[in-house]
Formats: C-alpha cells, sequence, structure tokens
C-alpha cells in the first residue's frame, strides 16, 4: 500500500495541471490569452479595493532617497497586494524580492520578478515592516543586499 502513495500524488498532481492548462487553452477566441488577461484584471481588483480599504493595514514602502516608492495594503486576513509599477525594470537575471520583518526574523514573502506590476503576498499577523531588495534571478532564501525601499506598518 506504501508504494502507491507516490503513484497516487502524482497522478493528483497530473490531474491538476491537466485543469490548469485546459483552462488556459479555452477561451471563446481560441488565443489562449484571455484567462491570463482575466487573471491580471482580477489580481488588479483585488488590489484595488484593499489598497482603497480603510480597514485594511496601509503602507508605502520608499527608498532611503525618497526617489522611488510603492503602495502596499495587508487586509484583516493577511492577504497583501504591492504595486511596484514605479520601480525600475531590472536586468533579466536579477528580481525584485519582498520581505517581510517581524522583530529579528526576516522572511521572503516572495519573488517580484525584473519588472514587477501588481503583485500579492500573503503577510502573517504581527509583521512590522516590509522590504524589497534586489536579488539574483529566482530570489534568495536569505539577502545580505542593502534594502532598496522600506515601510513600516503601523
Amino acid at each position: 500500500p506504501v508504494r502507491w502513495l507516490p503513484l497516487g500524488a502524482a497522478a493528483a498532481a497530473l490531474l491538476v495541471v491537466g485543469v490548469v492548462a485546459g483552462l488556459l487553452v479555452s477561451d471563446s477566441d481560441g488565443s489562449g490569452d484571455a484567462p491570463a488577461e482575466v487573471a491580471i484584471t482580477d489580481l488588479e481588483g483585488l488590489a484595488d479595493r484593499v489598497l482603497e480599504d480603510p480597514r485594511a493595514t496601509q503602507v508605502t514602502l520608499r527608498a532611503p532617497d525618497g526617489e522611488l516608492s510603492a503602495p502596499a495594503a495587508i487586509d484583516a486576513d493577511g492577504a497583501g497586494y504591492l504595486v511596484g509599477r514605479a520601480l525600475p525594470a531590472l536586468e533579466p537575471d536579477r528580481t525584485y524580492q519582498l520581505w517581510g520583518v517581524h522583530g529579528d526574523v526576516v522572511v521572503s514573502l516572495g519573488v517580484l520578478g525584473a519588472t514587477p506590476d501588481v503583485v500579492a503576498f500573503h503577510a502573517d499577523e504581527g509583521l512590522q515592516a516590509l522590504v524589497i531588495t534586489e536579488e539574483v534571478s529566482g530570489g534568495v532564501p536569505s539577502s545580505s543586499n542593502p534594502a532598496l525601499l522600506v515601510g513600516e506598518l503601523s
């Protein structure tokens, strides 16, 4: 019976991949583009709602020189959204990475890519600050790079 667990897990993973692939290629004009556009629009809509919600925790991450900023908001359930459109594009082998700070603990909240737009992340309760660094493409488990932007949560 133990031998079947990996096979069952693999079958379940293939089923999920098949369903996702089916959703990605099925749209009204057959172009395959609509689901990605819908996903982006939905993400932007969710971000707009949280960024405008007075009950959400609002924060603006700022560069030390004040030249760059990126708004972010976190709702009561920990769903967070960062708008990184103002960040300059990085070289393809580099990425922005978002970090959450809770006391002495710093945890990656996501790799944002070389040209971030609206990014979703999850923040645990008690988060004190958000930080963005520049890292190698793919991100890193911990960083020794300086913070490019910092935003303290109230």
